[in-house]
């Protein structure tokens, strides 16, 4: 470890909290940091990583005429609102 960082032995606060990503802050407690005195503030930031979106057809081909059925799933549920921009295109000729 280099002098910046730090390792968190008791993550029990951080539990409390959830699993949320974003800033927490709390004094530490003695045991809790190595090598940092008890009493002092620490930021810790918890990142969650953005889901994997995935785009499957329904059926395939589809029928000229008929609607066309997709499934969008994520590998994880969003910690907010998530926006998916969808193109749809043909190819003529290829029926």
């Amino acid at each position: 470890m280099d002098s910046n960082s730090f390792e968190l032995s008791d993550a029990t606060q951080a539990n409390q909290r959830g699993a949320q990503a974003g800033n927490y802050r709390w004094a530490t407690a003695p045991a809790a940091i190595r090598g940092y005195a008890a009493g002092r503030q620490v930021t810790v930031e918890l990142l969650q990583a953005d889901p994997t979106i995935t785009i499957t057809a329904g059926t395939s081909p589809v029928t000229e005429g008929t609607a066309a059925a997709f499934t969008v799933t994520a590998d994880g549920a969003p910690g907010a609102d998530l926006t998916v921009n969808l193109s749809v295109s043909e190819s003529s000729g290829s029926d």
